[in-house]
C-alpha cells in the first residue's frame, strides 16, 4: 500500500494516528511484523516511523546507466519463467527483500518481463519505452556478485543503445555493488527499508 497526507493536514497528528490504525490492525491480525520503504530525505515521514519503533534494515538504492559501450559479458544467461524464478527465489533469496523484489512478487511479474538466471543471480527486466529498459529486480546469492556482473553485462552487451533505470529497490548486499562495478551511477533519491516487529 501507500501512505500520504494533504498538505493541510501536515502537523495535525492524522500521520501518526493512520500509521497507529495500520500496526493495530496488523497486530489483530496476527502479523509478524510491518514493514515499509521510504524515501530517506523525507525526514518527516522517517522521524514518524522511527519514533513509531521502526528500525532501518538497508538502504535502498535506485541506478541509471545512459547507452554506452558494451560490456564483454562471456556468459550466456538463461531465461526462466517466472513461476520457475519466483520458486527459485523463495527458496533460495534473502528473507529481508522489500516485497517488490521477492519471490512472492515475482509469482505475479508482468508477462511482458523478461527473467534471466545465470549461476546464483537472478534478473528481471523489461522495456518501458524505446530504447529503455528497467530492471525490476537483481538478486544474486553471492556476495561478491560475480553471476550479478555477468547477467548485466549480458544485457548492456544485448541492448547497447538503451538506458537502463533501476528503481530504489536495491540493496547493495544484494545487487548494488554489481551494479555499480558495471558503471551504473546511484539515483540521487533512495529510500529506506524500515521494519516493526510485531512479536
Amino acid at each position: 500500500g501507500g501512505m500520504g497526507l494533504l498538505p493541510r493536514a501536515r502537523g495535525t497528528g492524522a500521520a501518526g494516528l493512520l500509521l497507529r490504525r495500520v500496526i493495530d490492525d496488523a497486530r489483530t491480525d496476527g502479523l509478524e511484523a510491518v514493514e515499509l520503504e521510504v524515501f530517506a530525505q523525507n525526514t518527516p515521514a522517517v522521524r514518524l516511523y522511527r519514533a513509531h519503533g521502526f528500525a532501518e534494515l538497508a538502504p535502498l538504492w535506485g541506478f541509471e546507466r545512459a547507452p554506452g559501450a558494451a560490456a564483454s559479458a562471456g556468459v550466456a544467461p538463461r531465461r526462466i519463467t517466472p513461476h520457475r524464478a519466483s520458486r527459485w527465489l523463495q527458496a533460495r533469496g534473502h528473507p529481508d527483500l522489500p516485497y517488490q523484489v521477492s519471490g512472492h512478487a515475482l509469482a505475479h511479474a508482468d508477462p511482458a518481463s523478461v527473467l534471466w538466471r545465470s549461476g546464483r543471480a537472478l534478473m528481471q527486466f523489461a522495456e518501458v519505452a524505446p530504447q529503455r529498459l528497467s530492471i525490476g529486480l537483481l538478486n544474486d546469492l553471492d556476495p561478491a556478485q560475480h553471476d550479478a556482473r555477468h547477467l548485466l553485462a549480458a544485457l548492456i552487451d544485448a541492448h547497447p543503445a538503451h538506458a537502463v533505470r533501476v528503481p530504489q529497490l536495491m540493496r547493495d548486499d544484494v545487487a548494488g555493488a554489481a551494479l555499480r562495478a558495471l558503471g551504473f551511477l546511484p539515483l540521487p533519491l533512495h529510500q529506506l527499508q524500515m521494519r516493526l516487529p510485531l512479536r
